[in-house]
């Protein structure tokens, strides 16, 4: 049995007068539990599209 939960939080956002974003803070885990032993069964890649 395996479990991956996603926590994300949103520290700040900060907008104009236009209501642009000018500075946003996100930070986020992620808790993963599996029952088997010595088995890799999940893979975490991040891209950052800027």
């Amino acid at each position: 049995m395996s479990l991956c939960r996603l926590v994300n939080k949103i520290d700040a956002a900060i907008e104009d007068s236009h209501g642009q974003m000018l500075h946003c803070e996100v930070s986020g885990k992620i808790n993963g539990h599996s029952g088997l032993s010595s088995v890799l069964d999940l893979t975490i890649m991040y891209v950052d599209k800027d």
